[in-house]
């Protein structure tokens, strides 16, 4: 594999993590042996972390960059088209993440997630291509000619340690609910978890058995099915988006109070109202109206490019009427502003 070597690296703050919220080296003598015991450990280390890091579990999306601020660790986002992440721990030197602003959404904030495990299970500096990150297909699988996937101890325990952060079993339920849902029943409803929880499908899918929420032989029937092919039933009739690897997502009066988060190119879909009782930002242009789609035929919205960050309230006056919170912009780029706790 070409190594790509990045200067100058962000200079960050030296960490002391001797009393970081973990449980060490994952295994025996550092060994993990199996997947099962990769989960085993990382779930407690997640566990822990959550609490250490003050991550609120009753929303239904953990917010990642927010953690990885309060662990005292710069995160800084930059186009890299060959790796998805750094972590860089060397001695007398400073410690951070650098994670790739050109990957979809749900596989940056699998792969911060990711190096912040390397950093809360005290591993080395770790160069993250697509042989040590699993997000099944968001982008084009690294290393290419087929080379097969490289899982070493370090590697599969902070995979591991990403799902379980990412997606610890109250978030998945206060997700769920928003669905009228107790656990998926289709590829579907996976998929619109996804968008909900901010991770990818793949990852997402490949979650649900060890919450108990899917069996091994429903996941991997639905992760046979593409995203694009969902992400079409839920704006068919209307001219599909230059970008299927942005997201769609289906808003209603269950998501009132909760922030819905979009980017440039993401959709939002309205069902059963028209586009006369949809009052929106000028930043969400209607681009349509669905015909024959899996919900009742409605409005759809498109983010339009974003130069910088913006919040608006989108109101549907049908029915009773609701409102949600929309926070939207461009993938980031350079050093994400600290969030820190005040202990």
């Amino acid at each position: 594999m070409k190594v790509v070597v990045l200067r100058p690296v962000p200079t960050v703050p030296e960490v002391d993590t001797r009393d970081a919220p973990v449980v060490g080296r994952i295994g025996g003598r550092g060994r993990m042996g199996s997947w099962q015991q990769a989960n085993k450990v990382a779930n407690v280390a997640a566990a822990r972390a959550h609490g250490a890091l003050e991550v609120d579990l009753s929303a239904p999306r953990v917010d990642v960059e927010a953690a990885v601020g309060r662990a005292d660790l710069d995160l800084f986002w930059r186009p890299m088209p060959r790796l998805f992440g750094l972590y860089v721990s060397e001695p007398d030197a400073a410690v951070g993440i650098l994670v790739n602003s050109g990957l979809p959404r749900g596989a940056r904030r699998h792969t911060v997630a990711h190096e912040l495990g390397h950093h809360l299970l005290r591993h080395s500096t770790t160069v993250d291509d697509g042989s040590t990150i699993d997000i099944g297909g968001a982008v084009d699988p690294l290393p290419e000619n087929g080379a097969p996937r490289r899982w070493t101890d370090q590697e599969m325990g902070a995979e591991a340690f990403a799902a379980w952060f990412l997606m610890p079993r109250r978030v998945v339920a206060a997700a769920l609910r928003l669905l009228s849902r107790d656990r998926p029943e289709s590829a579907l409803d996976v998929y619109r978890l996804s968008v909900i929880l901010g991770t990818s499908y793949a990852t997402t899918l490949r979650h649900l058995p060890n919450l108990k929420l899917a069996s091994p032989r429903d996941t991997n029937a639905w992760l046979k099915v593409p995203p694009g092919r969902l992400k079409a039933r839920l704006d068919r009739g209307v001219e599909p988006p230059a970008d299927r690897r942005r997201d769609v997502l289906v808003v209603g009066a269950p998501l009132s109070g909760v922030p819905v988060h979009a980017e440039t190119g993401d959709r939002l879909v309205i069902p059963g109202v028209t586009p006369s009782q949809v009052h929106a930002p000028e930043w969400l242009a209607v681009a349509g109206t669905t015909a024959g789609a899996y919900f009742a035929d409605g409005v759809v919205l498109d983010v339009v490019d974003l130069a910088e960050p913006h919040t608006g309230l989108l109101t549907v006056e049908a029915g009773a009427g609701w409102t949600l919170a929309v926070e939207a912009g461009p993938q980031p780029v350079g050093r994400q502003p600290r969030t820190r706790s005040d202990r």
